[in-house]
């Protein structure tokens, strides 16, 4: 980002551009002491980032850089040339905002210059304002007016410039009235015409009002400064009340604790120069994102609304092209959870996604870009279902999903085990259907009362219910043990394989009962949640007695 730093000659430029950038420009005061552009570069102070660097130790940290260009100072007639007009209107179209200083200060020891470099007169900001906006006007009309004339020419062959060359003349009538291009009222597709002619008095504006310190003090009083936050309200600009001065002195100042001290003496809470670049990230609509790695931590400038792979292009154009998917957390995420891990643990870490993959998961594009993995209820653990059941002095009965992958299954098997007054449902957090919302809809409400454990590693939680005394039954076409034959009466947990496979080979082998429904008609198997209906209803008629 780069920030033309603008004004009338002696009003403060070259004092606060050596306050912010420490960049050593000469600065004195009579006119014309900057002639060429200085530039200077800034790193953009980011807390976030220094806390990511704590954290990840890299290698390099790279903070955002602004870069402020301090342009040589206008006099009236800049637009034909006068003084060094062709000059400061080259350099301010190469920048991607304007930060105006205006003095609101008396002080008769510095020429005040208007219309003439030999003139002093009383200080007065609206006027200096005007003065500079009259100069990118008059420029501006005459690019428009060459856009007007382009376009006609155009439309002899294309009717569709047409409409550009009525827009583009509608302009000039606005510009002739004396009103910059920003103020000029059209719609989204015209406003994307005049954006094309790369007009000056269009780019965005930050009104720096300088003020000496006692003014700075009491500056929402100060009636220079007044005069110039009102202006900027109906511009709908921004205004810096700032000292640059104080600023130069605050430079001075390496250490921070000092700096701190210096602030709160001046009551203010930032710098000028931290001040001034957070209204320029917010005139321009900018945030920053923030990459970790052990090579570097870096903060990335992009446009507020930036799409994943747009914002990954940033980092290079090969990461846009072929982008797949993005794992992206808020800080105050990160840092509440500790570590991206921990994060990721808590499933709190947003993924950006290729559509196709999105389309997939969703089973209709119909999506909007955005899908939310979520449970419907919170997840509890095996110990609390256990300790419930010893709770109500009942044989706790379980029912423990092998991957159960059908969200429409998962939702049936919860209704069927609420209703037969099972304790709880174990899932496992891999391959499976979680607590979405097709699955609380599927149970009926049943996902409400019915808890809920997911698990890492079924097989270790079936050992630990068995030390616990808990039998594994586990439904297995074929089995030698006939359902009617089971003992359900005691603890225990029915395990019901996939849809497809059913139970893994180590969920097998850690039940103590493999047991198999009879079926006595041509087809050899039932739909999972049918399976565990069945199961469930003959461990109600046992324990009945």
């Amino acid at each position: 980002m780069k920030l033309g730093i603008v004004g009338l000659p002696n009003v403060g430029k070259s004092t606060l551009f050596n306050a912010i950038t420490n960049a050593g420009a000469e600065s004195a005061n009579y006119p014309f002491c900057t002639i060429e552009p200085n530039v200077g570069m800034v790193a953009v102070p980011d807390a976030r980032l220094d806390k990511l660097a704590e954290m990840y130790q890299p290698d390099k940290k790279t903070p955002a850089v602004i870069e402020f260009v301090d342009i040589a100072g206008l006099v009236k007639g800049a637009s034909q040339g006068a003084g060094l007009g062709n000059k400061f209107l080259e350099n301010i179209r190469r920048t991607d905002a304007i930060v105006h200083v205006v003095r609101c200060f008396d002080d008769e020891n510095i020429m005040h210059v208007v219309a003439d470099a030999g003139t002093n007169v009383p200080v007065d900001p609206l006027g200096d304002i005007e003065t500079i906006d009259l100069e990118l006007i008059m420029a501006d009309l005459d690019m428009v007016n060459r856009r007007v004339e382009k376009a006609a020419k155009a439309a002899k062959g294309d009717k569709k410039f047409l409409h550009e060359a009525e827009v583009f003349r509608a302009l000039a009538e606005h510009l002739n009235a004396g009103r910059s291009a920003r103020t000029f009222d059209c719609g989204d597709e015209d406003r994307a015409i005049v954006e094309t002619a790369d007009l000056l008095s269009l780019k965005p504006i930050i009104y720096a009002a300088n003020m000496d310190e006692a003014g700075f003090a009491g500056h929402e009083n100060n009636r220079y400064f007044q005069m110039v936050r009102d202006l900027a309200q109906k511009e709908g600009a921004q205004v810096l009340p700032i000292c640059a001065k104080l600023e130069e002195d605050i430079a001075q100042l390496d250490d921070p604790d000092e700096r701190a001290m210096f602030l709160e003496d001046l009551g203010v809470e930032q710098s000028g120069l931290d001040r001034l670049i957070q209204c320029s990230y917010e005139l321009l609509g900018l945030i920053s994102f923030l990459t970790y790695g052990k090579d570097e931590c870096r903060a990335w400038t992009i446009k507020k609304g930036t799409k994943a792979p747009q914002a990954a292009g940033k980092i290079h154009s090969d990461f846009e092209r072929g982008f797949i998917r993005a794992e992206v957390v808020s800080y105050e995420d990160l840092m509440a959870c500790g570590s991206m891990a921990a994060a990721r643990e808590k499933g709190i870490v947003v993924v950006d996604a290729d559509r196709r993959k999105l389309d997939g998961m969703s089973r209709t594009p119909s999506h909007q870009g955005v899908i939310a993995l979520a449970a419907v209820r919170e997840y509890v653990s095996v110990q609390s279902i256990l300790d419930a059941a010893a709770a109500k002095g009942e044989p706790p009965l379980l029912v423990v999903c092998d991957e159960i992958s059908d969200p429409h299954n998962l939702g049936a098997i919860l209704r069927t085990a609420e209703c037969a007054g099972a304790h709880g449902l174990i899932i496992p957090k891999r391959r499976s259907a979680g607590l979405t919302a097709i699955v609380g809809k599927t149970s009926a409400g049943a996902v409400s009362y019915l808890p809920v454990a997911r698990v890492a590693n079924l097989t270790s939680v079936l050992k630990d219910l068995k030390k616990q005394g808990v039998w594994i039954f586990g439904t297995a076409a074929g089995a030698s043990t006939d359902l009617y034959s089971a003992d359900l009466k005691g603890p225990a947990a029915i395990v019901i394989g996939s849809e497809g496979d059913g139970m893994s080979r180590l969920v097998a082998e850690n039940c103590d009962f493999l047991v198999s429904i009879p079926m006595k008609g041509h087809i050899s198997s039932l739909n999972a949640s049918a399976a565990a209906a069945i199961l469930l209803y003959e461990a109600v008629r046992q324990r009945r007695g």
